[in-house]
């Protein structure tokens, strides 16, 4: 077995498995003058993607951690303030004794206002089990549906509308969570791909498909042989209980881990980059590989890429489940901005929502409110039972 450079353990002081150095030693670049095949070339650029997607998905989430840190911590506070100044509103209107001065048409209005504002509290986590503000929908909904019936509703209209979209039962909690969502497309693409690879294998191939065939399932073995003789060197190299060091052994521990789980999930690169981290001094692992052969690894490599373009679509914080997503930003500086002129724009509301409460004791205040309203912004509902809700 080859060792480092140094004569040291190899792999248990360098940096992480992925590094720069594991990847060029797998990528490889020119060796010797000698010109890279079509399949090499496209082997590099797919661990380059590779390796940027994944960057991109860890600088996500930790993106992600500290928005919703920041955001409950600078938003949450005064945006709670805001709903409960808008609630004492929204009473204070029901009482009021100037409704019984309005015409047939502001009257209409006012129920319309009062039923956009109360299901505009209901849909928040603060006043979803209000029993006053659910009293209230009754008086000035023209359903006639208590808000329990009336989310129902609309619970089976998404669930419908999510049947047609993805050709599977969802319920509207699976899409909520896009985790969930990700799992449950995930399965119901992989099921159509086997119903879909199922298909041709009962139609009579000609000889040129068998031949095609032969020749794809001989290159998928020699390099399933090929990732096989990789992870037994790992198991080999890194198996903790023959290591006598208490500390190598914990560390030994965690590599072995990595090499399970990446070899469980057929991830071949993950495993090339620990063995390239692991066994410096070993030759390229592609050295005998042909054409053919590489060309099926980097088919390999090519549905792992895509699989981590998705993720990384999901990672991104509007895609989380984060309440305060729609104030990201990749520039720290300008996302720090957005948290705080949302947070200013929360207290002029607040400050608005004070001043209306007084406008409207009297009856020229009362209706000059009413001819100015204007039904407020339809609000996103994916929100968190602690947390509130995100304005659309």
């Amino acid at each position: 077995m080859a060792g480092s450079p140094s004569g040291a353990e190899p792999g248990f002081r360098p940096g992480p498995v992925g590094t720069p150095t594991a990847l060029q030693l797998i990528g490889g670049g020119k060796a010797d003058g000698q010109v890279l095949t079509k399949e090499q070339k496209r082997f590099n650029q797919l661990v380059k993607k590779i390796k940027a997607a994944r960057q991109q998905i860890e600088r996500f989430k930790e993106a992600d951690q500290e928005l919703r840190s920041l955001g409950q911590e600078k938003i949450l506070p005064m945006e709670e303030k805001w709903l409960r100044a808008t609630r004492d509103l929204v009473l204070a209107l029901h009482a009021s004794p100037h409704q019984s001065s309005l015409t047939r048409r502001h009257k209409q209005k006012f129920r319309v206002m009062m039923n956009a504002e109360i299901t505009l509290l209901l849909n928040t986590s603060f006043f979803v089990e209000d029993t006053k503000l659910q009293d209230l929908f009754v008086i000035y909904t023209e359903s006639g549906l208590s808000f329990g019936e009336m989310a129902a509703a609309n619970a089976e209209q998404e669930r419908t509308a999510a049947a047609e979209m993805f050709g599977m039962d969802l319920d509207p909690e699976d899409m909520a969570d896009p985790a969930t969502l990700k799992e449950r497309l995930d399965a119901r693409a992989e099921e159509l791909r086997q119903q879909g690879a199922a298909e041709p294998a009962a139609r009579k191939q000609t000889k040129a498909q068998l031949a095609s065939e032969s020749k794809r399932q001989a290159a998928e073995s020699a390099v399933k042989k090929t990732t096989r003789q990789i992870y037994v060197d790992l198991v080999k190299h890194c198996h903790p209980d023959r290591e006598q060091d208490e500390l190598k052994r914990i560390e030994k521990t965690e590599w072995m881990k990595q090499i399970t789980a990446a070899y469980e999930v057929d991830d071949h690169l993950r495993l090339l980059e620990m063995q390239m981290t692991l066994l410096a001094e070993r030759e390229n692992a592609f050295a005998d590989f042909n054409e053919s052969e590489l060309r099926y690894f980097n088919q390999s490599l090519q549905r792992q890429l895509t699989e981590l373009e998705n993720e990384v679509m999901m990672a991104h914080p509007m895609h989380t489940g984060n309440l305060f997503g729609s104030l990201y930003h990749p520039n720290r500086n300008v996302m720090m901005r957005e948290l705080e002129m949302e947070r200013n724009s929360l207290k002029h509301r607040l400050q608005a929502v004070g001043h209306i409460t007084k406008l409207i004791a009297s009856e020229q205040g009362f209706k000059q409110y009413l001819v100015d309203y204007v039904e407020p912004r339809a609000i996103d509902r994916d929100f968190d039972d602690a947390d509130g809700f995100r304005w659309a």
